[in-house]
């Protein structure tokens, strides 16, 4: 079937005249649903999409409930090559953006409503409405004139002077400056006080003996300082320093409520807890101890971007380049998703919806801090000496008083070869799947004091005590201690605690 891009000025087709597939490598995408059953949240967000996509194409013939799934668009409007996922509202490929022609389409949109609309006869009826509109505005000025001016001959036939709209300010003021009206300016007479006004009880204010006010002209009152009665319905106008007060309140909240929404290290600091959780750092003191040890380093981190780049075209990276945009997280909050990475495991896409940004960029965090890391946690020498290590021995040690370190083989699954030989290197038998084996050791009182590299799966325990390195850090006044099946006594040159096998009768037993 072939398939065409509807957005205007697109002439990109799937097969050509003949029927015959064309190989440009383009792909074809049909306008988004509205999910309207999956929440309110999705249909929000779905319904959005779907109308901006249509508004990004620009065609006037489109409806929002009814378009074809026969119009598509190319993968040529798009920086990837096709729509992003629907929840990732910041990826320019969340609405076709690219080669969208907005000149074209813009005379094609006049072409088209011209065309609904009849042409020169929607131009002429546009302006037929304008004429009498015109019409219209006249004649309501001349009824108004006339207006005024019959209002203007019943006052003068009454004996009241017409009111100067220029004099407004004519006649009694208040002190605060607004006009008293006239004597018989409102009706008083009505039915219920049978047409008589009854005199005004003089107040208790009226009735005390004072001295006369001074009377102050109304462009005079900023001069004078003029005490009136307490008026107990108003609020007093706050001070500057209240108000300076409230908005260092709110802006406090706004603050409070910003970290509440946003998933970094700043929102679980009071809490030792989650801390633990997502970094396994006993507690926030001793993860920020931590940092503090390696900060002055990040300043001199290679992107895992760059390195790659750099590796493409054979150049030699010495120095970090300095980045011209602002980086998306703070370099604390880098370290912290690396930490929730390793110890929660959670998947790179997840981490990208609660950090709020792609899940490129956490790929690339996670590479760059790994290797940063590896290399300034790597060159630390961890090795412990025989009077450290006998300086903590733990009492359970006694009667093993010159234990220097206990050794035991851990092993990773890896992901299988496809090479038949790489496969039988790494496949365990121990584990029965391909595997990368390493030798650890700790110390009696428990911090660990050596890590080998990765080695194949199927070397044995032996072959990589050997090849580890151990053995050159270990003298004939210390001992280590291995499990049962840890065989290494011929090639050590030190005491080796080893519990031994059980015999035939004790297994009978």
């Amino acid at each position: 079937m072939v398939r065409n891009c509807c957005v205007i000025g697109c002439n990109v087709r799937s097969h050509d005249r003949q029927g015959k597939k064309l190989g440009n490598g383009l792909s074809f995408h049909s306008f988004p649903t509205w999910k309207q059953h999956e929440g309110a949240h999705i249909a929000d967000l779905t319904k959005r999409r779907r109308l901006a996509w249509i508004a990004a194409v620009g065609r006037l013939d489109l409806q929002f409930s009814s378009i074809s799934k026969y119009l598509l668009v190319c993968s040529r409007h798009f920086h990837s090559g096709k729509p992003a996922y629907e929840m990732d509202q910041t990826n320019p490929d969340w609405v076709p953006t690219l080669h969208m022609n907005s000149e074209k389409r813009r005379r094609t949109q006049g072409q088209q409503q011209r065309a609904l609309v009849g042409g020169r006869k929607a131009e002429e009826a546009s302006a037929e409405k304008i004429r009498r509109k015109m019409r219209l505005d006249v004649f309501n000025r001349r009824q108004t004139a006339k207006l005024q001016r019959i209002a203007q001959i019943k006052l003068s036939a009454e004996g009241i002077p017409a009111r100067d709209p220029a004099a407004k300010d004519a006649g009694p003021t208040t002190l605060d400056g607004r006009r008293r009206l006239f004597k018989g300016a409102v009706p008083t007479l009505f039915q219920w006080n049978n047409y008589k006004v009854e005199p005004t009880q003089s107040s208790v204010w009226e009735r005390t003996e004072r001295e006369p006010p001074e009377l102050v002209h109304p462009g005079d009152q900023g001069q004078h300082s003029v005490t009136g009665d307490h008026d107990y319905c108003s609020v007093p106008e706050p001070s500057a320093e209240d108000l300076s007060k409230d908005v260092e309140s709110l802006r406090k909240e706004i603050q409070a409520l910003r970290v509440q929404r946003e998933f970094g290290l700043q929102r679980f600091a009071g809490s030792d807890t989650d801390i633990q959780f997502y970094t396994r750092f006993p507690s926030y003191d001793h993860l920020m101890a931590f940092w503090v040890l390696i900060e002055p380093c990040i300043y001199k981190m290679i992107r895992a971007s760059r390195a790659k780049s750099a590796a493409n075209t054979d150049e030699e990276v010495l120095t970090p380049a300095r980045t011209q945009t602002r980086q998306l997280l703070q370099p604390i909050d880098e370290f912290f998703l690396f930490l929730v990475f390793l110890s929660v495991g959670l998947k790179e896409r997840d981490l990208a919806h609660r950090f709020n940004i792609h899940q490129s960029t956490v790929s690339s965090i996670i590479a760059t801090w790994t290797s940063f890391l590896a290399t300034a946690l790597g060159s630390q020498c961890i090795w412990l000496t025989r009077a450290e290590v006998q300086a903590y021995l733990p009492k359970e040690f006694k009667d093993f008083s010159d234990t220097q370190v206990i050794l035991d083989c851990t092993e990773l699954r890896c992901q299988t070869p496809s090479s038949p030989l790489l496969q039988s290197e790494t496949y365990s038998s121990y584990k029965s799947h391909c595997t990368m084996k390493a030798l650890v050791g700790i110390a009696p009182h428990g911090p660990v004091t050596f890590i080998s590299d990765l080695y194949a799966g199927s070397v044995s325990d032996k072959e990589l005590f050997k090849q580890s390195g151990i053995a050159e850090k270990l003298t004939e006044d210390m001992a280590v201690m291995v499990d049962k099946g840890f065989l290494i006594t011929d090639g050590c040159k030190c005491k080796v605690y080893r519990p031994p096998f059980l015999s035939k009768q004790k297994k009978k037993k």
